[in-house]
């Protein structure tokens, strides 16, 4: 709900800086005055509640190259709100995490050193030329393909 009232003012802000005029919606009913809730819990629910404040924009008036750097420049702020509350978010997990011991991969149980590539050992080598070398996984070179065919063994070949 917080970023979808940042980027309404940041909307509005570039509208207004362009010299275009908003559109607003008028209400044609006018609803009764809503008694306040009794209980505290209901009082506290209420509050929580952001009031987005929605608003339409002209942009039939608007030419294509505005409405582009209009959803550039709104790409943008949605970036950074995106960054600014994820670190929040970053924020209150370590507060709960500091004095349990748990990280969070505790919790989730992913994550963790992730399993790169095993290196393998060279175990075989061309005898004519020691630095080209096989591990015996894969296909087989062509210096060993060769020397088979001439009726050598692979143990030949051993490091």
């Amino acid at each position: 709900m917080q970023l979808r009232g940042a980027i309404c003012a940041f909307i509005f802000e570039c509208i207004a800086s362009w010299g275009f005029q908003l559109v607003k919606k008028t209400k044609t009913k006018r609803k009764a005055a809503k008694k306040t809730p009794r209980t505290k819990r209901a009082r506290k629910a209420k509050a929580k509640k952001p009031a987005a404040k929605r608003a339409k924009v002209a942009v039939d008036g608007l030419s294509l190259k505005d409405i582009n750097s209009l959803e550039q420049e709104l790409q943008k702020a949605k970036a950074q709100v995106r960054d600014r509350e994820r670190k929040a978010l970053k924020e209150k997990i370590d507060k709960l995490l500091k004095g349990t011991g748990f990280t969070i991969f505790d919790i989730y149980g992913v994550g963790g050193k992730k399993r790169g590539k095993s290196i393998s050992v060279a175990r075989f080598a061309n005898p004519d030329d020691p630095s080209d070398t096989w591990t015996g996984r894969g296909r087989k070179p062509n210096w060993v393909l060769a020397r088979l065919k001439k009726g050598q063994k692979l143990e030949d070949f051993a490091i």
